[in-house]
């Protein structure tokens, strides 16, 4: 049985903490679309679920294969979320209710150019978020 790597414990806090980051810069908005909203309590859903496996591995400390699928469910939570983030960086001023202007017309960019990319995002958060579920109940074995 293989133990379970300690760099993965900091991968997890890591993509709470992103979760986080686009959770905060998502929720200060005005006037978002239902898809938007949405999107704001699937990131908040997610993070609290990372901090329940990062919990939950903290106290059970999983070996073997379940380690090495946290690990790797892990992985791509984070490579998700950097990339989502990544994504957000240039209307997040917008989004966050800055002046009125230019940023409003960022924020109308937003909600047509990227309405695609919330929903796909938002599955692919959903799905993610099933796999934890399934890893935490493995834990709980």
């Amino acid at each position: 049985m293989l133990p379970f790597v300690p760099a993965s414990f900091g991968d997890i806090v890591a993509a709470a903490n992103i979760a986080h980051l686009i959770y905060q810069a998502l929720k200060d908005s005005t006037g978002s679309s239902y898809e938007y909203q949405c999107l704001i309590g699937e990131v908040h859903s997610f993070e609290d679920a990372l901090r329940a496996v990062d919990f939950a591995i903290t106290v059970t400390p999983p070996s073997g294969r379940l380690a090495q699928y946290i690990e790797a469910e892990t992985t791509r939570c984070l490579e998700l979320l950097k990339k989502f983030l990544h994504s957000i960086k240039s209307y997040q001023k917008a989004l966050g209710g800055g002046s009125k202007g230019a940023n409003s017309w960022r924020q109308i960019g937003w909600g047509l150019l990227k309405a695609d990319k919330v929903a796909t995002f938002r599955q692919k958060l959903s799905q993610h978020r099933q796999n934890i579920a399934l890893l935490l109940s493995g834990l709980m074995m």
